[in-house]
Protein backbone atom coordinates (compact mmCIF):
# COMPACT_ATOMS: atom_id res chain seq x y z
CA UNK A 1 0.00 0.00 0.00
CA UNK A 2 1.45 3.57 -0.64
CA UNK A 3 2.25 5.67 2.36
CA UNK A 4 2.78 9.50 3.07
CA UNK A 5 4.39 11.21 5.09
CA UNK A 6 2.23 13.93 6.70
CA UNK A 7 4.30 17.12 8.22
CA UNK A 8 2.32 18.56 11.32
CA UNK A 9 1.25 21.41 9.18
CA UNK A 10 -0.55 19.23 6.98
CA UNK A 11 1.78 19.12 4.17
CA UNK A 12 2.15 15.56 2.09
CA UNK A 13 4.80 13.98 0.33
CA UNK A 14 5.27 10.37 -0.72
CA UNK A 15 7.83 8.55 2.33
CA UNK A 16 11.27 7.96 1.55
CA UNK A 17 12.74 5.67 3.68
CA UNK A 18 16.77 7.63 3.12
CA UNK A 19 15.48 10.26 3.54
CA UNK A 20 15.85 12.16 6.72
CA UNK A 21 15.32 15.86 7.79
CA UNK A 22 18.55 17.43 8.29
CA UNK A 23 16.99 21.05 9.71
CA UNK A 24 16.44 21.12 13.26
CA UNK A 25 13.76 23.25 12.55
CA UNK A 26 11.63 20.70 9.94
CA UNK A 27 7.99 19.92 10.77
CA UNK A 28 7.73 16.74 12.60
CA UNK A 29 6.46 14.08 10.10
CA UNK A 30 4.24 11.33 10.74
CA UNK A 31 3.04 7.80 8.00
CA UNK A 32 -0.32 7.46 6.98
CA UNK A 33 -0.96 4.53 5.47
CA UNK A 34 -3.27 5.87 2.50
CA UNK A 35 -5.45 2.45 2.92
CA UNK A 36 -6.43 3.58 6.55
CA UNK A 37 -8.08 6.78 4.92
CA UNK A 38 -11.77 6.86 3.84
CA UNK A 39 -12.62 8.16 0.51
CA UNK A 40 -13.21 11.89 1.91
CA UNK A 41 -9.94 12.07 3.88
CA UNK A 42 -8.06 10.62 0.66
CA UNK A 43 -10.27 13.38 -1.50
CA UNK A 44 -9.47 16.02 0.88
CA UNK A 45 -5.99 14.82 0.93
CA UNK A 46 -5.80 15.12 -2.84
CA UNK A 47 -7.19 18.56 -3.23
CA UNK A 48 -4.59 19.78 -0.39
CA UNK A 49 -1.72 18.02 -2.77
CA UNK A 50 -3.15 20.01 -5.36
CA UNK A 51 -3.14 23.19 -4.05
CA UNK A 52 0.26 22.59 -3.04
CA UNK A 53 1.24 20.90 -6.76
CA UNK A 54 -0.06 24.92 -7.85
CA UNK A 55 1.85 26.40 -5.81
CA UNK A 56 4.83 25.02 -7.16
CA UNK A 57 4.27 25.38 -10.35
CA UNK A 58 3.68 29.38 -9.85
CA UNK A 59 6.83 29.15 -7.41
CA UNK A 60 8.69 27.17 -10.92
CA UNK A 61 7.28 29.80 -13.14
CA UNK A 62 8.59 32.53 -11.44
CA UNK A 63 12.18 31.49 -10.77
CA UNK A 64 11.84 30.36 -14.58
CA UNK A 65 10.89 34.12 -15.14
CA UNK A 66 13.75 34.97 -12.88
CA UNK A 67 16.45 33.03 -14.61
CA UNK A 68 15.54 34.47 -18.23
CA UNK A 69 16.01 37.66 -16.57
CA UNK A 70 19.36 37.33 -15.33
CA UNK A 71 20.57 35.34 -18.47
CA UNK A 72 19.43 38.63 -20.38
CA UNK A 73 21.34 40.90 -18.22
CA UNK A 74 24.24 38.98 -18.37
CA UNK A 75 24.24 39.23 -22.20
CA UNK A 76 23.46 42.63 -22.23
CA UNK A 77 26.41 43.24 -20.06
CA UNK A 78 29.00 40.75 -22.06
CA UNK A 79 27.31 43.11 -25.64
CA UNK A 80 28.57 45.93 -23.61
CA UNK A 81 31.54 44.90 -22.79
CA UNK A 82 32.21 44.06 -25.97
CA UNK A 83 30.99 47.00 -27.47
CA UNK A 84 33.26 49.13 -25.39
CA UNK A 85 36.82 46.81 -26.36
CA UNK A 86 35.37 47.71 -30.00
CA UNK A 87 35.28 51.13 -29.35
CA UNK A 88 31.67 51.12 -30.25
CA UNK A 89 30.84 53.97 -28.08
CA UNK A 90 27.34 55.17 -30.12
CA UNK A 91 23.86 53.43 -29.13
CA UNK A 92 20.24 54.10 -28.82
CA UNK A 93 19.07 54.64 -24.96
CA UNK A 94 15.13 54.02 -24.49
CA UNK A 95 13.86 57.05 -23.42
CA UNK A 96 10.20 56.05 -23.37
CA UNK A 97 8.72 52.68 -24.68
CA UNK A 98 8.63 54.53 -28.23
CA UNK A 99 11.24 57.15 -27.97
CA UNK A 100 14.99 56.29 -28.20
CA UNK A 101 17.52 58.98 -28.10
CA UNK A 102 21.76 58.52 -29.80
CA UNK A 103 24.12 58.26 -26.37
CA UNK A 104 27.69 57.31 -26.60
CA UNK A 105 28.53 54.81 -23.80
CA UNK A 106 30.89 56.04 -20.89
CA UNK A 107 34.02 53.50 -20.57
CA UNK A 108 34.85 55.11 -17.09
CA UNK A 109 31.50 54.80 -16.00
CA UNK A 110 30.42 51.90 -13.66
CA UNK A 111 27.58 50.01 -13.95
CA UNK A 112 24.14 49.90 -11.59
CA UNK A 113 23.03 46.44 -10.71
CA UNK A 114 19.67 46.08 -8.70
CA UNK A 115 20.79 43.39 -6.05
CA UNK A 116 16.72 43.39 -5.38
CA UNK A 117 13.95 45.00 -3.60
CA UNK A 118 15.29 48.30 -5.13
CA UNK A 119 18.90 48.21 -4.05
CA UNK A 120 21.37 49.50 -6.35
CA UNK A 121 25.07 48.86 -6.06
CA UNK A 122 27.84 50.44 -8.71
CA UNK A 123 29.63 47.30 -10.45
CA UNK A 124 32.31 46.92 -13.46
CA UNK A 125 31.40 44.86 -16.12
CA UNK A 126 33.47 41.66 -14.65
CA UNK A 127 31.95 42.10 -11.37
CA UNK A 128 28.39 42.52 -12.97
CA UNK A 129 28.92 39.40 -15.25
CA UNK A 130 30.24 37.37 -11.80
CA UNK A 131 27.13 38.36 -9.92
CA UNK A 132 24.57 37.21 -12.94
CA UNK A 133 26.05 34.16 -12.87
CA UNK A 134 25.71 33.64 -9.33
CA UNK A 135 22.25 34.72 -9.33
CA UNK A 136 21.63 32.05 -11.87
CA UNK A 137 23.13 29.16 -10.20
CA UNK A 138 20.79 30.09 -7.20
CA UNK A 139 17.70 30.11 -9.67
CA UNK A 140 18.47 27.01 -10.91
CA UNK A 141 19.74 25.43 -7.50
CA UNK A 142 16.05 26.68 -6.27
CA UNK A 143 14.23 25.09 -9.36
CA UNK A 144 15.92 22.02 -9.10
CA UNK A 145 14.46 21.49 -5.35
CA UNK A 146 11.08 22.37 -6.21
CA UNK A 147 10.69 20.67 -9.22
CA UNK A 148 11.78 18.07 -7.51
CA UNK A 149 8.99 18.22 -4.54
CA UNK A 150 6.73 19.53 -8.01
CA UNK A 151 7.07 15.77 -8.79
CA UNK A 152 6.53 14.07 -5.51
CA UNK A 153 3.23 16.05 -5.45
CA UNK A 154 2.30 14.93 -8.86
CA UNK A 155 3.34 11.51 -7.99
CA UNK A 156 1.39 11.79 -4.74
CA UNK A 157 -1.69 12.69 -6.52
CA UNK A 158 -1.85 10.02 -8.84
CA UNK A 159 -1.94 7.40 -5.78
CA UNK A 160 -4.28 9.61 -4.04
CA UNK A 161 -6.14 9.10 -7.23
CA UNK A 162 -5.47 5.61 -7.70
CA UNK A 163 -6.55 4.41 -3.82
CA UNK A 164 -9.66 6.48 -4.28
CA UNK A 165 -9.96 4.12 -7.23
CA UNK A 166 -9.85 1.45 -5.96
CA UNK A 167 -11.69 2.09 -2.88
CA UNK A 168 -14.94 2.72 -5.43
CA UNK A 169 -14.37 -0.09 -6.85
CA UNK A 170 -14.22 -2.09 -3.62
CA UNK A 171 -17.51 -0.46 -2.27
CA UNK A 172 -18.93 -0.98 -5.77
CA UNK A 173 -18.25 -4.74 -5.70
CA UNK A 174 -19.43 -4.73 -2.06
CA UNK A 175 -22.90 -2.93 -3.01
CA UNK A 176 -23.70 -5.33 -5.36
CA UNK A 177 -22.94 -8.43 -3.08
CA UNK A 178 -25.24 -7.23 -0.47
CA UNK A 179 -27.66 -5.49 -2.66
Amino acid sequence: MDTWTVEEDTAVVPAVEEQQVQESDAPKQKSVNASELSIPQLKQLGQRVHAESQQLNAAVGSLKTAGTNYVGSKMAVSDWKAAKEMNDLDIMVPYTNLLFVRGKIDVEAPMLVELGAGVLMEKTDDQAIEFFEKRLNMVSGSLNKVGSQLQQKQFAKMAIGKEIETKMKNMQLYNKIYS
